[in-house]
């Protein structure tokens, strides 16, 4: 009885660790000018900027001031989730000639801000892809 109990567990955190593996988590912190979401060099964890259906992005770090992302290409997420970790700047997704849609595997798909979060914006156009 005790074995399927532990090879239940591990197949849990294998689980777990794959999915923390393909979120793509945001890391420039300049705010003097706009930044753009599909550079590689923004992302780690992949160092790859996530677009495509099911792709999970985190844009959560501390910024140092305001920051603006510009959105100049057609991105795809399943999940993304905004707010500055320290409560003391927000973030703006803004349009500049791109789209965001929202597309999960035929899940639901989420637009998360923290509860850190000091007003993050999205300025885009978007679409919303229901699962059928």
């Amino acid at each position: 009885m005790q074995a399927p109990r532990l090879f239940g567990l591990a197949l849990t955190i294998v689980s777990l660790h794959s999915i923390a593996t393909h979120a793509a988590v945001w890391t420039n912190v300049i705010t003097s000018s706009p930044q753009n979401w599909n550079v590689a060099g923004n992302w780690m964890s992949p160092a790859a900027y996530p677009n495509g259906n099911g792709a999970i992005a985190y844009i959560t770090n501390d910024i140092p001031g305001d920051q603006t992302i510009n959105l100049n290409a057609l991105i795809t997420n399943g999940s993304l989730t905004l707010g500055d970790t320290s409560s003391t700047h927000s973030f703006t997704l803004a349009a500049s000639g791109g789209t965001l849609t929202f597309q999960n595997n035929g899940s639901e798909a989420s637009l998360i801000q923290t509860p850190t979060s000091k007003g993050d914006k999205c300025l885009v156009s978007g679409f919303l892809e229901y699962p059928q």
